[in-house]
């Protein structure tokens, strides 16, 4: 149970330094006003739900800090699809132009 507090509270900051970067750096996005307002709406929900998973970390069941481990790991779960999809598109697309 201890392995999964410390992941829990890794990806927490982890989570949080990317939003506060991300925050941070809106208007050097390179979009135009539309652009940066949704990054903005985006950017408050982001805030509320790793508030919500802060509280929900509090907890002292442990059943909420597996939930939250969970929910935690699935932006990385679907960031990881996207590049093994990225990149077999990649290959696709090379073999495609070298005529096979």
């Amino acid at each position: 149970m201890k392995t999964i507090t410390l992941l829990n509270w890794t990806l927490l900051v982890v989570y949080g330094m990317l939003l506060t970067y991300s925050s941070l750096t809106i208007n050097q996005s390179g979009t135009d006003a539309a652009g940066r307002g949704m990054a903005a709406g985006y950017l408050f929900v982001g805030f509320i739900l790793l508030a919500i998973l802060l509280v929900i970390n509090f907890l002292p069941f442990q059943l909420a800090q597996i939930v939250v481990f969970v929910v935690l790991l699935l932006p990385v779960a679907s960031g990881l699809v996207h590049w093994i999809g990225q990149a077999s598109m990649r290959i696709q697309t090379k073999q495609n132009n070298d005529g096979r």
